[in-house]
C-alpha cells in the first residue's frame, strides 16, 4: 500500500535521523574504489563509462531479480536514505526550474526526473486524496529512487537536492496535498520525519542506469503503467541504436536483400538480441496493444516533423512480428 494512517503522534515531536543531513553515508556498502577495483567481473566497460543501454553495461544476460541485483550491488549508494523535502530556511531556487520548485513553504529538494516522462493526472488525484486523509507512508512499499543532482543542474545551492526516478507520482502527489492543506497533520508529519526508505543512487551513475531504474520501477505499477511519452522516447531509443550497428556495418538500405536478409528481419532480430532479455521490448508490445495510439503518433508526428524511414521501418518491422 502506499498510502495509510500515520499514527507516528505529533508531527513536532517527530526528527527525521537523516533528512537534514548532506550525505548519509549509515548505509553505505562499497566505496567506488572498492566497486571500480571488482566492475570488470560484471560489467563490460568501466563502471562510471556510459553506454547506449543497460543491455551493453552487464554481462549478465537476464533481466528481473538477476539483473536488479547486479545494479543494486555497483550503483545503489544506500537502500535506506531518508530524504529532507525542503531546502534549508532562505534558500533561493534559481535556473529554469525555479518557479516550479519555489512554494510558499520553501525551496523543494526533489524534482521528477526528466527521463521520468510521466503525467498521470488520475493517479495523482486518487494519490492526492488519500495523503489528506492518512499521509504518505513510505516505509512497506516499493521505496522512491533518487539521484544526487551533479552542482551543474541544481536549481538552489543544496547539496541534497534530488532528481526522483521512482515513486515520483507519490513525491508530487504529497506536494499537491501541501499545498492544499499545508496544516494538515498527516501532510505536516512528512516534513519531520523526511522522505524515509528511499533508494540513493550514487552521485556518478550513469544514465542508462539511472532509465532502467525508472522502467523498471514503472513497469510493476498497474496503476500508472507507462505513458505515451515513455512510448516515444523508447521509438527514438530503438532508432539511434539501429542507426549505430549500420553505420558500425557500413550498411546503407540498399545492403539489405530479401527473406532472413531483408530490412525487417535483420530489424527484428537486433530487436531482440538486445533488448528482450531486459524486457525493454514490452515498450513495443505495449505500443501494439493500442493500434489507434499508434496511428494518432504517426499522424501527429507527421503534422510536425516528417518521421524518419529508420521509425518507420522499427514501427513496420514490429507489427509484422506481432501480427497485429
Amino acid at each position: 500500500m502506499v498510502l495509510g494512517l500515520a499514527s507516528l503522534g505529533s508531527a513536532t515531536s517527530i526528527v527525521a535521523a537523516g533528512a537534514d543531513a548532506d550525505d548519509d553515508t549509515s548505509e553505505l556498502r562499497y566505496t567506488d574504489e572498492e566497486l571500480e577495483a571488482m566492475c570488470h567481473q560484471d560489467m563490460t566497460c568501466g563502471m562510471w563509462e556510459e553506454c547506449a543501454t543497460i543491455a551493453d553495461k552487464f554481462k549478465v544476460r537476464a533481466g528481473g531479480a538477476v539483473l536488479a541485483a547486479v545494479v543494486s550491488k555497483y550503483y545503489f549508494r544506500t537502500k535506506n536514505h531518508v530524504q529532507a523535502v525542503f531546502a534549508h530556511p532562505g534558500t533561493k531556487a534559481f535556473g529554469p526550474w525555479a518557479k516550479e520548485m519555489t512554494t510558499p513553504f520553501g525551496v523543494l529538494l526533489v524534482r521528477r526526473a526528466p527521463e521520468n516522462n510521466r503525467d498521470d493526472g488520475v493517479s495523482k488525484s486518487a494519490y492526492q486524496k488519500g495523503i489528506l486523509q492518512g499521509g504518505l507512508v513510505l516505509d512497506g512499499r516499493s521505496p522512491m529512487v533518487l539521484w544526487s543532482v551533479p552542482p551543474h543542474q541544481r536549481w538552489c545551492d543544496d547539496p541534497r537536492a534530488r532528481l526522483c526516478y521512482g515513486a515520483a507520482t507519490c513525491w508530487e502527489s504529497w506536494v499537491s496535498a501541501k499545498l492544499k492543506e499545508p496544516t494538515n497533520p498527516q501532510v505536516v508529519i512528512t516534513e519531520q520525519t523526511g522522505l524515509t526508505n528511499c533508494i540513493d543512487l550514487r552521485p556518478r551513475t550513469t544514465r542508462e542506469i539511472r532509465v532502467w531504474t525508472c522502467l523498471e520501477w514503472n513497469q510493476h505499477q498497474s496503476g500508472t503503467g507507462f505513458t505515451v511519452q515513455q512510448y516515444v522516447a523508447k521509438i527514438f531509443e530503438y532508432e539511434e541504436g539501429f542507426l549505430s550497428l549500420m553505420k558500425a556495418n557500413e550498411w546503407d538500405w540498399d545492403s539489405f536483400g530479401t527473406g532472413p536478409s531483408s530490412r525487417d528481419s535483420r530489424t527484428w532480430e537486433w530487436l531482440r538480441e538486445k533488448y528482450e532479455s531486459h524486457g525493454d521490448l514490452r515498450v513495443l508490445d505495449l505500443l501494439l496493444e493500442v493500434d489507434g495510439i499508434q496511428r494518432s503518433l504517426f499522424r501527429t508526428r507527421s503534422a510536425q516533423t516528417p518521421i524518419s524511414d529508420t521509425q518507420r521501418s522499427l514501427f513496420r518491422t514490429a507489427l509484422l512480428c506481432f501480427g497485429r
